[in-house]
């Protein structure tokens, strides 16, 4: 295959999210329990369909630009190899702007229709999240439990109804099963790797605001 997952960036993302991880306030349970999944990525033979659809990759590769030096290799290599997608129980809800500034790729998960992850896995989901500048990433929540680790673009965060936080690259977000959060960017773009695990095969649906 051209592009996609090789050895080297495999490892390089992996080492850059556990060290996140280390830092993060999680008992040592929860953090065990996301970095298993690191253990897993490995080359990958299968190719998403790249860059060719979704226009908030247009600024790809600004993002990767802005990416601490360690993930630039990784992510160059990802992008083009991801089969980028957005969630479907979004379609018509947001606003035009959010969607034409978000989207996603799954590196590790269940096999699906749209998504096509590059590794198959039927007990974890790992992916990157891409948002635009200037955008809101609506309130929403899901079943799953989610870490999130921004690897490009600085953005306010928002847990629950706790008061939005700025979190630049390489700070771990937790979110347990079913907490609602929110994310914004300002004049950058945000690229992010999520981990899910418990019960990863229900989408995330938009929620009204606290």
């Amino acid at each position: 295959m051209t592009g996609g997952l090789t050895g080297a960036p495999v490892a390089l993302l992996a080492r850059y999210v556990r060290h996140a991880l280390s830092g993060a306030a999680l008992d040592d349970a929860t953090a065990r329990r996301f970095e298993e999944p690191l253990r897993r990525l490995r080359p990958a033979r299968r190719q998403g369909d790249g860059r060719r659809r979704l226009p908030v990759l247009h600024d790809w590769d600004r993002a990767v630009a802005a990416a601490p030096a360690s993930l630039r290799s990784p992510l160059a290599a990802l992008g083009p190899a991801l089969a980028w997608t957005r969630n479907p129980n979004y379609r018509d809800r947001p606003n035009p702007c959010f969607l034409a500034r978000y989207g996603y790729g799954v590196i590790l998960g269940p096999p699906d229709r749209l998504a096509r992850p590059l590794i198959d896995d039927a007990s974890a989901s790992m992916g990157l999240l891409m948002l635009g500048p200037d955008v809101l990433y609506p309130r929403h929540c899901h079943p799953a439990e989610e870490i999130y680790v921004p690897l490009a673009g600085t953005a306010w965060w928002q847990r629950g109804d706790a008061p939005w936080r700025r979190v630049p690259p390489g700070i771990a977000i937790h979110h347990p099963s079913g907490m609602p959060h929110a994310t914004r960017t300002g004049g950058q773009p945000l690229v992010a790797l999520y981990i899910w695990q418990g019960e990863i095969g229900t989408h995330a649906r938009l929620t009204p605001a606290g």
